[in-house]
């Protein structure tokens, strides 16, 4: 009863308090109105997005409840009345799209993409399975405005954003982006900070990176969100590991190592693991394979192949057919599961069809879905190398075996291959393939 008879107390002063505050002798305590600093503030920033010669990095942080999705890359280029967005989500760094953006001072000084921008807004607009979206932001609040970096959180999550003046081409920075994604492939990662070996996992669905800052003991494990960046990845803030304090880590995928610096200059080194059976695109050799499968009646069927490195992360297998030896199969390096790719490909025309080695679940179905097809998976021996086939799982089908097929010049079925020059063995099947061997 007492603690009520007090605010009831608080409550009949508070008018005299206000009057008080309201005399002509009291002096304001900004030395302008608020409306003129958030229109000063307004006006600033637009002006510091719109000077950058090569527009802004924007790595935004959306999520319902922190930064559960991880960060993502944008860059934008700002005039008077639009932007032009690429980001990492287009999936090609080329891709830009064009908007109107508002600054407002409805909730304090902020920036509003309030027009169709699919980049930007697919991380805050819901569909009927997921409704809430990312918890994104199309409203950004204005924290505070440097010459380099301008900081902003989501009016709607909360989340701390940032934009970083760009020192190079938004399409150069996406592109480099895209690359540090592809190439990162290491499960885990260990190292010393601070005088103790730590442990790093990650979630890459998620962009979240779980530490271990001492592997001899029970400790708490450290965690939080990142977003790629053109080198390597930035934390959502600054994490302290054994009192060392570090933004982000380089990656070197050749080394197979991220590489830190703490605020206070103290460097580091983590290596990284692969996934087991992991093969990298320089370890796989050329020369003399050979290629193991089976017959109709199950025997083990060979035939001697020849693996050349290509442009690009692919070989090219010749051999495969006696009457057209210089025929190229392409086998192209995946970076994701380290493995060779054999999928549905044309490999030549004969009678105006065009002849291709189409994946095949032995005796059903059929496909030349350039995606379909069977992937190698290494037995983990450098001396010895064997490489066994599956399915490569981008299909809905099991596919174990190839089969050479026709198509017409429309693209439709023309039947199974009936000549000689495409074929293996002298048969126009590759039944249950077994693995490939360097000899």
């Amino acid at each position: 009863m007492k603690k009520n008879k007090f605010f009831i107390y608080l409550l009949l002063l508070l008018p005299a308090f206000l009057v008080g505050s309201c005399t002509p002798e009291q002096d304001d305590y900004f030395e302008e109105p608020s409306s003129t600093r958030l229109a000063n503030l307004m006006s600033t920033t637009r002006k510091a997005l719109m000077d950058s010669e090569r527009g802004w990095l924007f790595e935004v942080f959306p999520g319902l409840k922190g930064q559960e999705f991880g960060g993502f890359v944008y860059t934008t280029k700002f005039d008077s009345l639009t932007v032009s967005v690429r980001s990492e989500i287009a999936g090609d760094p080329t891709y830009e799209e064009t908007s109107y953006y508002k600054m407002t001072n409805e909730a304090g000084a902020a920036i509003i993409f309030d027009t169709g921008n699919h980049l930007i807004h697919i991380l805050s607009e819901g569909t009927s399975s997921n409704y809430q979206a990312f918890g994104g932001d199309i409203e950004f609040v204005i924290d505070s405005v440097g010459v380099d970096i301008i900081k902003v959180h989501g009016a709607r999550s909360g989340n701390t954003c940032y934009f970083r003046r760009l020192t190079m081409s938004a399409e150069d920075y996406v592109k480099a982006v895209d690359a540090i994604q592809a190439d990162f492939i290491y499960g885990n990662y260990y190292g010393t900070i601070g005088g103790k070996v730590i442990a790093v996992g990650f979630n890459l669905d998620s962009n979240q990176i779980y530490i271990n800052p001492d592997t001899t003991q029970t400790v708490g494990e450290i965690s939080t969100s990142f977003v790629y960046t053109n080198q390597g990845i930035r934390f959502y803030g600054p994490v302290t590991i054994n009192g060392i304090t570090v933004s982000e880590l380089v990656f070197d995928y050749d080394a197979g190592t991220l590489t830190g610096t703490g605020s206070a200059g103290n460097s580091f080194v983590l290596n990284g693991q692969l996934p087991k059976g992991y093969r990298k695109f320089a370890d796989y050799e050329e020369g003399a394979y050979t290629l193991t499968y089976s017959s109709a009646s199950g025997r083990p069927l060979t035939k001697a192949v020849t693996l050349t490195k290509s442009s690009g992360s692919s070989f090219s297998m010749t051999g495969l057919f006696a009457n057209s030896p210089s025929t190229e199969v392409k086998l192209t390096y995946n970076k994701a599961d380290g493995a060779l790719y054999w999928n549905a490909q044309a490999v030549g025309t004969e009678n105006e069809n065009t002849v291709w080695t189409c994946p095949w679940v032995y005796g059903s179905t059929l496909t030349w879905n350039t995606d379909a097809g069977m992937k190698t998976v290494w037995n983990g021996n450098e001396t010895n190398p064997v490489y066994t086939w599956e399915n490569n799982g981008k299909t809905s089908y099991a596919f174990d075996s190839f089969i050479m097929w026709t198509l017409n010049s429309a693209g439709k079925s023309a039947g199974e291959y009936k000549g000689t020059t495409y074929k293996v063995n002298n048969s126009s099947r590759i039944i249950k393939l077994v693995s490939l061997t360097k000899n």
